[in-house]
C-alpha cells in the first residue's frame, strides 16, 4: 500500500494476515469495542476504549486478526508511507469490515440493487420534491447502520451536513439513534486539524 493522502478511520478487518512498514512513519492507535445493544443487523451500540498507542517505523511488523480482535486507526506521519500487507482471502461469513466509533460499530456491506435504486431515487426526489422526503424515508429498505454509513462516507465532518443527509440523520434521531453523531464527526475533523497544526500529520 502507498499512503499519499489517506489516514484510516477506526476499523476492523475481514481477513487475517500481517503488515510491515517499508517506508515512512505512522501513528497507530488500537481499540476495543464492547457491544451493549444491537440496534439492527448492521449497527451496534457500545463503548470504545483505547488499548495501545504506538509509533510505527520502518521494519515494524504487526499481525492482523479478523473482526474485533484487531481494531485500529493509522495516521501516516510521513507521506508517502509504504506498507507491505500479506493476507488471506476474505474469510467466509464476515462483513467486509466495520467502522468503529466512540458509541457505534457500523458493519460495512455492499448495497443490493434494491437499496441502490432506492437511494438514487431518494436523491432525485429531493432535487424536485424535497417535502416528500420524510414519507420516502419511512419506506426505506435501509437499516440504521446503512444510513449512518452513507452519512460517514459522504461527509468529512468539516462542514454542515448536506440537506439530504441531515434529513436521514433526523429520521434516526427521532428513533433515539445517532444522537450527537455528526458532532462527533466534527470533533474528529477538529482533532485532525490540530494534529496538522502541530505538524503531527500533513
Amino acid at each position: 500500500y502507498y499512503w499519499f493522502h489517506t489516514d484510516t478511520s477506526v476499523h476492523n478487518h475481514h481477513f487475517s494476515g500481517a503488515f510491515k512498514v517499508i517506508q515512512g512513519k505512522s501513528h497507530q492507535l488500537s481499540y476495543e469495542f464492547r457491544v451493549s445493544n444491537k440496534i439492527d443487523e448492521h449497527l451496534f451500540e457500545g463503548e470504545t476504549t483505547k488499548k495501545s498507542d504506538l509509533i510505527l517505523s520502518v521494519g515494524d511488523v504487526h499481525r492482523i486478526h479478523p473482526q474485533d480482535e484487531f481494531i485500529h486507526q493509522v495516521i501516516h506521519l510521513e507521506k508517502p508511507t509504504v506498507t507491505l500487507c500479506l493476507r488471506t482471502d476474505n474469510l467466509p461469513g464476515m462483513n467486509l469490515w466495520s467502522f468503529i466509533l466512540p458509541k457505534y460499530k457500523i458493519l460495512y456491506k455492499d448495497f443490493d440493487e434494491n437499496q441502490k435504486k432506492w437511494y438514487q431515487s431518494l436523491k432525485n426526489i429531493y432535487r424536485h420534491y424535497p417535502k416528500a422526503i420524510p414519507q420516502q424515508i419511512d419506506q426505506m429498505p435501509l437499516t440504521a447502520g446503512d444510513i449512518l454509513r452513507i452519512i460517514i462516507q459522504a461527509n468529512s465532518g468539516d462542514k454542515p451536513l448536506e440537506p439530504i443527509h441531515q434529513l436521514l440523520l433526523t429520521s434516526l434521531q427521532k428513533k433515539g439513534i445517532g444522537l450527537g453523531f455528526f458532532e462527533m464527526l466534527q470533533s474528529q475533523h477538529k482533532m485532525n486539524q490540530k494534529l496538522k497544526m502541530f505538524g503531527a500529520i500533513s
